[in-house]
């Protein structure tokens, strides 16, 4: 082809086994890049920006559509509900309309630990338009991913994404916290209760640090859910922030989360 052009890709949505999607209506996402229809479980794209090669009409596509696989894990208990796999896209050759390609990319999906309840809903999750990635988000969602795989433990996952928050927005060391939760809208209380409960719970071998203030004990099955539930909403929280530094969101305070005993 003498000018290789993108004009469309298509993808397939694959629901997690412990995710069932019914009968949901179509969704339309319109951006500046791109047209989005997802009908069926397969989502047709027709690009508006140019593109002369795949990987880069994909690179734009697939952002987006990893955002809406992050999102939607962090709304509904924290585990991958879906994912997109490209089927094919579509080349045309601008000086000659009648040239075209059609090429079929493989990919692969590590596989996560079942889950027994199924989860049904009764709409594709909502699309990530106020949720953006930075190095930061992605960081704590691969470690939040690798502690659902079982590949990362609870205790030093949830010190390291409380470090990575406040490294986001320029608050470092645990005197700048309060720099952090007013940037994101979030109560020191929660961030003061994930690093002193992240510190001071586990055992010889689990625990995070040992010192004087070590409970020496493994974290509560209701422990092990606040921490789960904190560090999901803090991540989208974060997200949120990605994609609008200056927004306001409503205050995420210890109220949103159980009530755990005093330490």
């Amino acid at each position: 082809m003498k000018r290789p052009h993108v004009t469309s890709l298509r993808y397939r949505l694959e629901a997690k086994e412990w995710a069932k999607f019914p009968d949901p209506s179509p969704v339309e996402v319109h951006t500046d890049l791109f047209d989005l229809r997802l009908d069926n479980d397969i989502v047709a794209v027709q690009m508006k920006e140019h593109h002369s090669t795949g990987d880069s009409a994909r690179e734009k596509v697939e952002e987006y559509l990893r955002r809406w696989e992050i999102l939607s894990a962090l709304e509904h208990s924290g585990r991958p509900l879906m994912n997109f796999e490209c089927e094919s896209v579509e080349i045309v050759d601008l000086e000659d309309a009648s040239s075209y390609s059609r090429t079929r990319p493989v990919t692969t999906n590590l596989p996560i630990p079942p889950r027994k309840r199924v989860l049904t809903l009764p709409t594709y999750p909502a699309t990530p338009d106020s949720f953006g990635l930075s190095e930061e988000v992605e960081a704590m969602w691969e470690n939040y991913t690798a502690y659902v795989e079982r590949r990362y433990p609870l205790l030093p996952l949830a010190y390291s994404c409380y470090t990575l928050l406040l490294y986001a927005v320029g608050a470092v060391g645990t005197s700048e916290a309060a720099v952090a939760a007013d940037n994101l809208c979030v109560s020191k209380n929660v961030l003061d209760a994930l690093r002193i409960r992240s510190s001071r719970l586990g055992t010889k071998s689990s625990a995070r640090k040992l010192g004087t203030q070590s409970a020496f004990r493994s974290p509560t099955s209701e422990e092990v859910r606040w921490f789960e539930q904190v560090l999901q909403i803090l991540i989208k929280r974060l997200g949120e922030h990605a994609a609008e530094p200056k927004g306001k969101w409503p205050k995420i305070t210890l109220a949103y989360f159980p009530k755990l005993p005093k330490l």
